[in-house]
């Protein structure tokens, strides 16, 4: 699954496709800023180092594709 797809038009004419970033990786982008956001209001007691942030963020992101398939499924079956 990917976040962003998008054509390439010169002239009206397509020339390309960029294919998107993977929806994994923007979930885990958006859920490391989240982290580390809170854990620069928080105190010293809450410290996590940058790769105890991206591990963090990636459990989380898998997940979340997890879930969204598992609904999407659900959905599917209901229709």
């Amino acid at each position: 699954m990917r976040a962003f797809p998008t054509d390439v038009y010169m002239d009206e004419q397509r020339i390309d496709q960029q294919p998107g970033m993977d929806l994994r990786d923007w979930f885990a982008g958006q859920i490391a800023a989240s982290i580390a956001l809170s854990q620069w209001q928080a105190t010293e007691s809450s410290y996590y180092t940058n790769d105890m942030i991206a591990q963090e963020a990636y459990l989380l992101a898998d997940a979340m594709v997890r879930w969204r398939r598992k609904s999407r499924s659900k959905a599917n079956a209901n229709d």
